[in-house]
């Protein structure tokens, strides 16, 4: 389980090495990509503080890349209609060129990563995800 561990660390160093070119493009910080890239995967999720959680990326560097984004027009901040404490984040028109951009990227990225593998494959490995997520939110629940 460790070596798996330490694979998706190498994964994640080889994955920002693939979005460097996106970054360079639309002078961008890796942090600042993927704020982009998790609002435009999961628009459902759209607070800072869940980028944070979910991304494990520091609050301050969530902090500094939305305000970056939002300064060049790329994101803007709405407050909740119901709790003027809470701020959703939303991609705006003008970052539609950056999302298809940082996108496709992203998407040959995976492509290569899982060109090894068959349909098949990928359905187990997808069963096998979901099952571990399930253990995951389970042992978040039983906190000790």
């Amino acid at each position: 389980m460790l070596d798996y561990i330490d694979h998706m660390l190498r994964f994640r160093k080889e994955y920002y090495r693939q979005l460097e070119p996106v970054c360079k493009r639309w002078n961008l910080t890796h942090n600042e990509l993927d704020v982009v890239l998790f609002l435009t995967n999961h628009p459902e999720v759209d607070r800072a503080s869940e980028i944070v959680s979910r991304r494990g990326i520091a609050k301050s560097h969530v902090s500094q890349s939305v305000a970056a984004l939002e300064q060049r027009g790329f994101v803007i901040g709405l407050p909740d209609a119901k709790d003027r404490r809470i701020t959703h984040l939303k991609l705006t028109d003008l970052a539609r060129p950056l999302v298809d951009d940082a996108v496709e990227s992203q998407r040959c990225c995976f492509r290569k990563l899982l060109s090894c593998l068959t349909p098949e494959d990928i359905e187990n490995w997808n069963t096998i995800v979901r099952k571990l997520l399930r253990s995951i939110e389970q042992m978040e629940q039983t906190k000790v």
